[in-house]
C-alpha cells in the first residue's frame, strides 16, 4: 500500500512539473493565429495596435523619430512586409518610397488608412498628408483598419470594433480636450508657424491659421526665398513664437526667428512620428503635448 501511495504520488508530481513547465495549447493555438501587420510609421502603428489588441503584432517600417516623407527603405523591410497578412500605410502621397519597396510583393495587400479622409489641398493638385493631426481623421483611418482587419481575421471581428468604440470614444475625449484648451488662445493670436505647413488639418479643425517655410517637405526645401517670405508673413501677424518639428532640421526655423525677431517656443511639436525615446509612447499623448504647446505658447 505505501508502495502504491508512493508510484501515484510520484506520477502527481511530474504531471504538475510537466503541466507547469509546457506552454499550454491554447497559448500556442494564440501565438499561431495572431495576425500579421506591418504599417509604414509609429503613429499607424500605435493606432492599429488599439484596434487589434492582443490579436495581432504590429511592426512599423520608419523607426520612431523618422521622417516618413523621406525615409529610405532596407532588405528587411521588404521582408517584413512580404511576410504579413496586410500592409497598412497613410496615403495621400506621404510615403512616395512604398513603390520601391512593394513593388516584388504580390500577395500582401496594401490599404492606404486615408481612403476615406477628405483631403486638404494646399497646392494645385497637392494634398495634406498629415491628416492624423486631426482626431476626427483618425475615427476614419480605425474604421478602415477594422474593415480590413475583420476581412483577414473574421473569427474576431467582434473584438476589433469593440476595441474601435473604446478608442474611438478616447478620440472624442481628445478632440475636446483640444478645443477646452483653444478657449484660452486670444483668436488674434491663433497662427502655428513650422519648418513645415503640417498642421493644416489641426488648424481647419480648431480655428488656428497655419504656416510653413515649406508646404510640404521636398528636396527644395528651406530656400533662401522660403525662409524670406516667411519672414515677411510673420511681420503680419501676432504669432508670439514658431515651433520646431521633432523631425525638421531647425536650421531653418532658427534663422526665421533670428531675422523676424519672434523666438522659437521651447517645446517642439510632432508631427510625422513618436520620438526615438520614451517621453510620448502614443498618439494620444502626442496630441496631448502638441495642444498643451501650442496653447501655451500662444496664450502669453
Amino acid at each position: 500500500m505505501v508502495k502504491r501511495k508512493y508510484i501515484i504520488g510520484f506520477m502527481t508530481l511530474l504531471m504538475v512539473v510537466f503541466t507547469a513547465c509546457s506552454p499550454s495549447d491554447e497559448e500556442e493555438t494564440s501565438d499561431e493565429d495572431k495576425v500579421h501587420i506591418t504599417v509604414s510609421f509609429s503613429i499607424l502603428a500605435d493606432i492599429v495596435e488599439n484596434v487589434a489588441g492582443d490579436k495581432a503584432e504590429v511592426d512599423h517600417i520608419v523607426p520612431n523619430g523618422g521622417d516618413p516623407h523621406e525615409y529610405e527603405p532596407v532588405p528587411s523591410d521588404l521582408r517584413s512586409v512580404s511576410e504579413s497578412d496586410v500592409f497598412f500605410v497613410n496615403g495621400l502621397n506621404l510615403e512616395q518610397w512604398i513603390s520601391s519597396l512593394v513593388e516584388n510583393v504580390s500577395d500582401t495587400p496594401i490599404v492606404e488608412l486615408t481612403e476615406e479622409v477628405e483631403p486638404i489641398e494646399v497646392s494645385e493638385g497637392v494634398h495634406d498628408p498629415h491628416a492624423w493631426l486631426d482626431p476626427d481623421n483618425v475615427k476614419l483611418y480605425v474604421d478602415k483598419a477594422v474593415e480590413h482587419l475583420s476581412e483577414i481575421d473574421p473569427v474576431n471581428a467582434n473584438i476589433y470594433e469593440e476595441n474601435a468604440a473604446k478608442y474611438k470614444e478616447r478620440l472624442d475625449t481628445l478632440d475636446e480636450t483640444i478645443r477646452d484648451k483653444t478657449e484660452s488662445v486670444p483668436k488674434d493670436q491663433r497662427s502655428i508657424v513650422l519648418s513645415e505647413n503640417a498642421f493644416v488639418y489641426f488648424g481647419d479643425a480648431y480655428g488656428y491659421e497655419t504656416t510653413g517655410i515649406w508646404e510640404l517637405n521636398s528636396h527644395s526645401e528651406g530656400t533662401p526665398r522660403q525662409v524670406a517670405d516667411l519672414v515677411d508673413r510673420l511681420q503680419t501677424t501676432s504669432a508670439p513664437y514658431v515651433f520646431l518639428e521633432s523631425t525638421a532640421n531647425p536650421v531653418h526655423m532658427e534663422s526665421v526667428s533670428h531675422d523676424s525677431g519672434v523666438p522659437i517656443y521651447d517645446q517642439g511639436l510632432y508631427t510625422d512620428g513618436l520620438p526615438i525615446d520614451s517621453s510620448v509612447d502614443t498618439y494620444y499623448e502626442m496630441m496631448e503635448v502638441n495642444a498643451r504647446a501650442i496653447t501655451n505658447a500662444l496664450s502669453e
